[in-house]
């Protein structure tokens, strides 16, 4: 993947996860609102690291031990957050996977996307 591929990327699911806040304001439940905007920026944070990391380390040629090492505290990191948001900040469960679900939808536009314009070629 390119750079330019995963900054659309990003792109995409900021704007997806605007989308899906701004739908949680029509059932007035702060609650639900702030767990979708928990779930985005986990998963937002999230993407921008891994991408981060694995250029990083690519640019240095560094062993494949120490990419995995370093992606493997990420993910432990991840999974702690994600624990801690729902039990320390009482978040609701479904509206976090809906945050934590834009990133998924935004790989899956941007491979239409790409799908397209390469049927178009």
């Amino acid at each position: 993947m390119t750079k330019e591929i995963l900054l659309k990327i990003e792109k995409i699911n900021f704007i997806l996860g605007g989308m899906a806040l701004l739908g949680s304001l029509y059932w007035t439940s702060p609650k639900l609102s702030f767990s979708i905007l928990a779930g985005f920026l986990i998963v937002f944070i999230n993407f921008w690291l891994l991408k981060t990391i694995i250029f990083k380390l690519l640019q240095e040629k560094s062993n494949k031990l120490r990419l995995a090492v370093v992606l493997g505290i990420k993910y432990v990191l991840l999974l702690a957050l994600i624990g801690i948001s729902i039990t320390y900040f009482n978040l609701h469960v479904g509206g976090l996977l809906i945050g934590i679900s834009t990133l998924v939808i935004a790989i899956i536009w941007n491979t239409v996307l790409i799908g397209i314009k390469l049927s178009r070629d």
